[in-house]
């Protein structure tokens, strides 16, 4: 590492620790959080659950390469966070990475990565609070444009991309390829739709949904591969697309698991999310 790259990591650090700092005094002056044992308890939970969904993750071949790494580490922090507020979001974010650098140390700590899971449960948390003044056709409504826009965005993308990167080895996009990748993605989001056209659609529903399509997009499109260049100076574009595939993939699974495990959870924990 040269001397302007080991300058602009230095930068880089100096942002991500300060905007925890910044995210963690706000969600405590918004919240004004309250420390019981039924926090506690479920905060060290959701927080273990985490670090050991993150710990195994599987790796899912595409073109006959190791191409993206899926796992759900991100529903228990956001579950934390829609739970018991942004300010037990972020700390839930912060003691998950301190926990895995613990289990597997590297040769220094990245706070961009921690950044990362401070947002995964501070951006549902602040949702959680918007959605308490949002009615529920106001709702569904955000939620279809929200989907239109990200696949329209996605497809176009994809169609004008001409090859992808995988484990170092480009493969070449052809028509045939984009049209196959295109027509699964277009069955995930009418399937989508579809949910949200239901007559049993609740804020619930609403809700995991969006708050998985912000964490996907906020989190894996936009910061990580700022953080990657920042280590290890892999180009943003290199395997852009390949994350935009993961992404559109992962929401709707996402989604559905996280609006099982909200449902449930609030109901033992006798929490009222939207009230």
């Amino acid at each position: 590492m040269n001397l302007f790259d080991l300058f602009f990591t230095n930068i880089v650090q100096g942002i991500a620790v300060v905007s925890i700092g910044v995210l963690l005094m706000f969600s405590y002056w918004i919240s004004k959080p309250v420390w019981t044992t039924k926090v506690l308890v479920s905060l060290s939970l959701l927080v273990v659950l985490s670090v050991i969904l993150q710990r195994f993750g599987i790796m899912i071949p595409l073109f006959g390469f190791p191409s993206f790494r899926i796992d759900f580490l991100h529903l228990p922090l956001i579950m934390v966070g829609a739970l018991f507020g942004p300010f037990f979001g972020v700390v839930a974010g912060i003691v998950a990475d301190l926990v895995g650098l613990i289990i597997t140390p590297t040769e220094y700590p990245f706070f961009g990565f921690m950044l990362n899971k401070v947002l995964m449960g501070f951006i549902p948390a602040m949702m959680i609070m918007g959605f308490k003044r949002l009615s529920l056709k106001d709702g569904v409504r955000l939620a279809h444009i929200t989907l239109l826009s990200i696949t329209g965005i996605s497809l176009i993308y994809l169609w004008f991309s001409t090859s992808l990167n995988m484990g170092g080895q480009v493969i070449e996009l052809t028509y045939q390829t984009k049209l196959l990748i295109i027509a699964t993605l277009l069955a995930l989001m009418v399937f989508l739709h579809g949910r949200l056209m239901r007559k049993d659609v609740n804020q619930l529903r609403v809700f995991a949904l969006l708050s998985t399509i912000m964490v996907e997009g906020i989190v894996s499109l936009l910061l990580t591969p700022i953080w990657l260049v920042t280590m290890y100076q892999i180009p943003v574009l290199l395997s852009f697309i390949v994350r935009v595939i993961k992404a559109l993939f992962l929401i709707p699974i996402s989604a559905i698991i996280l609006e099982a495990l909200l449902k449930n959870v609030s109901k033992l924990l006798r929490l009222e999310l939207f009230k």
